[in-house]
């Protein structure tokens, strides 16, 4: 059996390595590591295109919707126009303060990419948003560090992010929007943290120039809700409303049912893809030709990440088997103990959960081993159908070290572009970045440790 856990571990070691090095795609690692894994582990051939390949590819069937429709949203909120007047606006509003235009600019990226995913809203938003900063007289680095992690933090309540966790760990919806919106609070704080030292204090280059000719884009007030209306609806919290639910809806049959309900993610971003397409201010393509050009593009746009998605599907299913579970964990079932490979993770307080994850978390860079898109799933599934962390637990800790991944990680797509456009060193952006997302993930960890873990 310990045979069997060392050949998986050495596994786990080789492709993430493959993936460190951008040798081997995460694209294709994952389907392969899913396969490999459950043959090490003892799986018959029938159970691996049962139970792995064919199941796998479904696991995530509801994220990936929400992921599609996001990315339809995305499409919106561009050929609108509402993503280019948001930060052309903010611009205008700011003057030449430093520390306001980066505070607003910074403000207007976290709101987009509530919604916005992806490497070509990225690339929309940063064409509009560097020039602003540079032009204020923010250097280069500073700027890109910026955007890096206003990206990251919007991220933390993008609901097509919050449907992954939900189906991944089998929790309801409220406790990943407690938990999002908990860590939420110290992201701002850190992005502005990051602009009173980074950008106010050191990272002033000139004063403030002409950000662009072109003139802000004829937006209507109702489009600007377009990115904002699905976050609203799905954090609208049920007891601000049912007071007025009480007052003008009394006659309702299934009033408490309605008082209890939560708005869910598709149907949010699928209003907000039909509140632009209408709201917009007479669309040079007619309202049809938009709504079925953001469909193809969106789809296409997020192709990649759907792609992703299935590959963690089978790694989950894979490594969260029977058989790959004997290997790795094995828990006694008269007296609890648990031991095999994977044991010293089993944590005994919060403290002991927020030193190891704490520790452990830059292990999210590179495709590593915590990276959320790639064995970090795995790994998680393991404990938690092990019985070694609460899937609470488990989640927070995921979405606490992703922050390290999402706004450092020098593999990701967005943080080459940009240092590329700035002509900085990728890492360099990793270097500036980390000491704040790294102090983010601890913050997440502490809040996670209060909610799903009990003293002891």
């Amino acid at each position: 059996m310990y045979l069997q856990a060392i050949g998986i571990l050495v596994l786990f070691m080789a492709f993430s390595g493959l993936m460190m090095t951008r040798r081997l795609p995460a694209l294709l690692a994952l389907p392969s590591m899913a396969v490999i894994i459950a043959a090490i582990a003892g799986m018959p051939f029938r159970g691996i295109l049962d139970q792995v390949l064919e199941a796998g590819a479904m696991r995530l069937s509801t994220p990936i919707a929400a992921v599609i429709f996001g990315g339809i949203l995305a499409q919106v909120v561009r050929r609108t126009g509402v993503a280019e007047a948001l930060v052309k606006r903010a611009a205008e509003l700011s003057g030449d303060n430093v520390m306001v235009v980066s505070l607003a600019i910074a403000a207007a990226c976290v709101l987009l990419f509530m919604t916005l995913t992806g490497l070509g809203a990225v690339i929309l938003v940063a064409s509009l948003a560097l020039p602003v900063l540079l032009a204020v007289g923010v250097r280069p680095l500073a700027a890109g560090a910026l955007l890096l992690m206003s990206i990251g933090v919007g991220g933390l309540l993008n609901v097509a992010n919050w449907a992954f966790y939900m189906k991944t760990f089998g929790l309801a919806q409220g406790e990943v929007r407690t938990f999002a919106l908990a860590l939420f609070l110290p992201g701002l704080l850190a992005v502005g943290v990051f602009v009173a030292i980074d950008i106010a204090v050191r990272g002033r280059r000139a004063m403030w120039a002409e950000v662009t000719d072109s003139k802000v884009p004829r937006v209507g007030a109702l489009s600007y809700l377009t990115p904002l209306l699905p976050v609203v609806l799905v954090l609208l919290p049920p007891a601000a409303i049912r007071p007025l639910l009480r007052a003008y809806c009394h006659d309702l049959p299934n009033l408490g049912e309605l008082l209890e309900w939560d708005f869910p993610i598709v149907p949010a971003m699928l209003a907000g893809v039909l509140w632009g397409v209408i709201a917009a201010r007479r669309p040079t393509e007619g309202r049809v030709q938009l709504l079925s050009a953001s469909v193809i593009e969106g789809i296409k746009d997020v192709a990649p990440a759907i792609g992703l998605m299935i590959g963690i599907g089978m790694l989950f299913l894979s490594v969260s088997s029977d058989p790959v579970k004997a290997c790795l964990i094995h828990e006694d079932p008269v007296t609890g103990a648990v031991s095999g490979p994977l044991a010293v993770f089993r944590i005994t307080s919060p403290l002991g959960y927020v030193l190891l994850w704490g520790l452990l978390a830059p292990l999210a860079l590179y495709r590593g081993p915590l990276n959320v898109w790639g064995m970090g799933i795995g790994i998680a599934g393991v404990l938690v159908t092990g019985g070694v962390l609460p899937a609470g637990a488990a989640m927070a800790a995921l979405m606490s070290v992703a922050q390290i991944q999402g706004i450092c990680d020098p593999t990701n797509t967005h943080n080459v572009w940009i240092a590329s456009t700035l002509n900085v060193e990728v890492q360099d952006l990793l270097k500036r970045t980390l000491p704040y997302a790294w102090a983010l993930a601890v913050v997440g960890l502490c809040v996670g440790a209060a909610m799903f873990l009990r003293a002891g």
